[in-house]
């Protein structure tokens, strides 16, 4: 009877562990995700003048992006964010944009990049009202952070898309870097919250995984992987994951049938390797209005989502998205 006991009292045990974390490869998968996304927290510089105040965030992970912010009295006729690093070049400069209709409170959005070299850097901001300018310079720390090693055994078909030069690749390219680069200070404002594009349940590729990939021909390249992919079934359906306007909805040689939507002036997220795409450049979408279907277009292994985030033009981890607003 006591053998019996335990045995129960075991079985129990081990059921409430299953049904309470979910099934072995999520477990597995939800360690490895929180392996290459170990967000240092880092309080802010609150600095006050006369008629206005600055907020900058005191540091930030590679990969990751932060919202300086300017308030004033007044309307503000200008505002700037420089990052400076530790030679004293200044790597990245920002326009601010308002956010309310008297332009008193501003935002500028950074992503810091992968390739900055973490150290101790410098932050400077400068806010111009009609009679002043206010300038500070505050210490900044580019944290590091970890990323995934991969090799990718490519077979003919992917070999050939990454490794055959044409000149609609170099045309869609150029077109690409155009759309990303634009800072349109008229879009409509659309900070979040942000969605999941679909109930993903599991990753096939991380952020910034740097990839090492085997060509049929014996040959092989390194690059980065700028988004995250979240496998699923070809034709499931994904959603806007914030309101935004689509700015480009085309069929490319690398990414397949791609998606890419503006929220905010030089801010975007994008979409790769679609079956279908639903929409049409110009369109403005609702959060949580459908856009496409998962599929497995361009250079791809196999049906996926490919999620990406780009912060004045810099890849930044998407999965931020889900934790906070971008302002």
């Amino acid at each position: 009877m006591k053998k019996t006991n335990f045995v129960l009292v075991l079985f129990f045990c081990l059921s409430f562990s299953i049904f309470a974390n979910g099934n072995k490869e999520n477990l597995w998968q939800n360690a490895d995700e929180k392996k290459y996304m170990q967000e240092q927290k880092f309080s802010v510089y609150k600095i006050k003048h006369k008629y206005c105040s600055v907020e900058i965030p005191k540091g930030a992970n590679i990969g990751n992006f932060i919202t300086i912010r300017f308030n004033s009295k007044k309307e503000i006729k200008r505002a700037w964010v420089s990052f400076i690093n530790q030679n004293n070049n200044a790597i990245q400069t920002l326009r601010a944009f308002p956010i309310n209709e008297k332009k008193t409170k501003w935002v500028a959005i950074a992503g810091i990049a992968v390739w900055w070299k973490p150290d101790l850097w410098q932050v400077k901001t400068k806010i111009m009202l009609n009679d002043y300018v206010f300038e500070d310079i505050k210490p900044f720390i580019v944290a590091k952070q970890k990323f995934p090693e991969f090799i990718m055994h490519l077979d003919q078909k992917n070999t050939k898309i990454i490794t055959k030069k044409t000149k609609k690749k170099t045309i869609q390219r150029n077109r690409f870097k155009e759309v990303i680069k634009t800072k349109n200070y008229q879009a409509k404002l659309c900070p979040g919250p942000f969605i999941k594009p679909f109930k993903f349940i599991r990753i096939s590729s991380f952020f910034a995984e740097k990839r090492v990939k085997k060509y049929t021909n014996k040959k092989s390249s390194t690059s980065r992987h700028w988004g995250m992919d979240y496998p699923a079934r070809k034709g499931t359906v994904i959603k806007a994951p914030n309101a935004g306007k689509v700015v480009l909805a085309e069929n490319r040689v690398v990414t397949g049938n791609t998606i890419i939507l503006e929220h905010l002036p030089g801010i975007y997220t994008l979409y790769y390797h679609l079956n279908k795409i639903y929409v049409n450049e110009g369109d403005f979408l609702e959060q949580g209005l459908p856009m496409g279907e998962i599929g497995s277009t361009g250079f791809s292994t196999g049906p996926h989502l490919h999620w990406e985030l780009r912060i004045n033009e810099i890849p930044i981890d998407p999965r931020y998205l889900l934790e906070r607003k971008l302002y």
